[in-house]
């Protein structure tokens, strides 16, 4: 029984590539109106989304013609994304030529200097910058509560002064004002220090946030050797057909 499921996807996976090579052979019939788009460095994965979805490694090869406008997008590795707008024009072939620029650690302290977990994001540590990004707003939010509460605390000490300055002179209510000083007084300096310590820790987790994008920053690799994939959508006499192309390398 497991042979034989392994043999129906063998069938399938032949067809599928079967269908590939015919719609190329297809178009070679046609003449030379395929495009060829290329990356510095090779290997970025090219997003074609237009009439037609495709995508596959450069140097990539597309046979089919294109016609009208296509979102171009080539991703690499420890590079930044390349998106741009193409519009291709009937009956002529095209050579792109798409030059990466390398992610680096100066970008991306630039951008945690802006938005905390930004560079981290930038660099491809995705869940670290939501952790910071996260822990920064948190204590934003906590540092503004504190603040707030300390200047609620400052107007009633102020006010506790002013009503003593008023009744200072009746001895039946002068100590319950002096009381109510003291007491304030007391409730401003226990806000004081909980706000000092929410702007430390807002000030700790930017500062670590600059840092850790500066200093930690990754040491990309070129890719190594795998797979590499085409996978083509082309619409033959009204009817849409799939090619699916793998390369291994080793």
């Amino acid at each position: 029984m497991l042979h034989r499921k392994w043999l129906l996807a063998l069938i399938a996976l032949q067809w599928i590539w079967a269908q590939g090579i015919s719609a190329s052979v297809r178009n070679n019939d046609k003449g030379s109106n395929g495009t060829r788009i290329e990356t510095n460095p090779a290997g970025a994965v090219v997003y074609l989304k237009g009439e037609y979805r495709l995508a596959g490694r450069a140097p990539f090869v597309i046979e089919q013609p294109l016609t009208g406008v296509y979102e171009l997008k080539a991703v690499k590795h420890g590079y930044e994304t390349y998106s741009a707008i193409h519009v291709f024009r009937p009956n002529q072939p095209e050579q792109l030529q798409i030059r990466l620029t390398r992610k680096t650690r100066f970008r991306a302290a630039m951008r945690s200097l802006f938005i905390p977990g930004w560079g981290q994001v930038y660099s491809e540590q995705t869940i670290k910058g939501i952790a910071l990004g996260s822990a920064q707003l948190v204590s934003g939010l906590y540092l503004l509560i504190a603040d707030s509460r300390y200047q609620q605390a400052v107007d009633a000490f102020n006010t506790a002064v002013r009503n003593f300055k008023l009744y200072e002179k009746n001895a039946e209510v002068r100590d319950q004002y002096i009381q109510q000083i003291l007491e304030t007084q007391k409730d401003v300096d226990k806000r004081y220090d909980i706000r000092k310590r929410a702007l430390i820790i807002a000030a700790s987790i930017y500062i670590y946030n600059l840092l850790d994008a500066l200093i930690l920053f990754p040491s990309f690799k070129d890719d190594q050797p795998g797979v590499r994939m085409k996978v083509a959508v082309e619409r033959i006499n009204s009817e849409p057909t799939f090619g699916l192309g793998i390369q291994a390398r080793f």
